[in-house]
Order: structure tokens, then C-alpha cells, then sequence
């Protein structure tokens, strides 16, 4: 359910799009964040020990303007500082309906003067 491409295609997509970068997650990265093809895309990372066994680190990105961004890293909660808390599920937030049995992907993208912000929502 994706789609590979590399240096070439990125190059042409900011071009016709008038972008410097894309920035993306949903892939993990261990660093938290990596930069690829000449810094024009750069793939985030904001879950820290990726399901309490990748060891990754996580990361978010500030933007002041688009030339000027600051990655910003953090850990998981060291294991024995970490409280699980009770089981209480929103009841209007991610329930299906049992006669759905698909779960949709919904992508929202965001054009911040030239760099293009691609986010991934899992909803039912």
C-alpha cells in the first residue's frame, strides 16, 4: 500500500510544485527523523520505541519559516518510570461499525509556503 520513488521524482515533484521539501512520516526512521535526496524530503518519526521493541528515537520538527526548521528528538519513558493507565476508549472516536470491516487511510496535505506537509489518519 505505498509507493517507492527515489531522487529523480522527488527533484520533479517539488519542481513542478514549487516546493523546497516534503516532509512526511508514517515509515519508521531509528533517528527520528532522516533527510534524503539533497534535503528535499525529510521522513519523521514521533513514537519513541516503536511498539516497546524498535529502540527508535522520535522526533518532531519546528518550522520558524520555511529555510529555518529544528528537529527536535526525545526517548520512550524508561520502563520502570512508565504508568499504564486505565482502559477508557472515547466512545465517538474509532468505532466502527461492525457491518464495516475496512479501516480507511485519509492523507491531509498542507502547503506551508513552499515545503509540503503529507500526514497520515487512521479512521474507521
Amino acid at each position: 500500500a505505498g509507493w517507492l520513488f527515489g531522487r529523480r521524482i522527488t527533484n520533479a515533484f517539488n519542481h513542478l510544485n514549487d516546493l523546497s521539501l516534503i516532509c512526511r512520516a508514517h515509515q519508521l526512521v531509528q533517528d527520528g527523523y532522516k533527510f534524503m535526496f539533497d534535503d528535499k524530503l525529510v521522513t519523521i518519526w514521533s513514537a519513541p520505541n516503536y511498539c516497546y521493541r524498535c529502540g527508535n528515537i522520535a522526533a518532531v520538527i519546528s518550522f520558524n519559516d520555511s529555510n529555518n526548521y529544528e528537529p527536535k528528538l526525545f526517548d520512550a519513558v524508561p520502563d520502570e518510570k512508565r504508568v499504564v493507565p486505565s482502559r477508557v476508549v472515547t466512545p465517538y472516536f474509532f468505532v466502527a461499525d461492525p457491518r464495516h470491516r475496512e479501516i480507511r487511510y485519509i492523507a491531509f496535505l498542507l502547503k506551508l509556503d513552499n515545503i509540503l506537509v503529507v500526514m497520515f489518519y487512521r479512521g474507521t
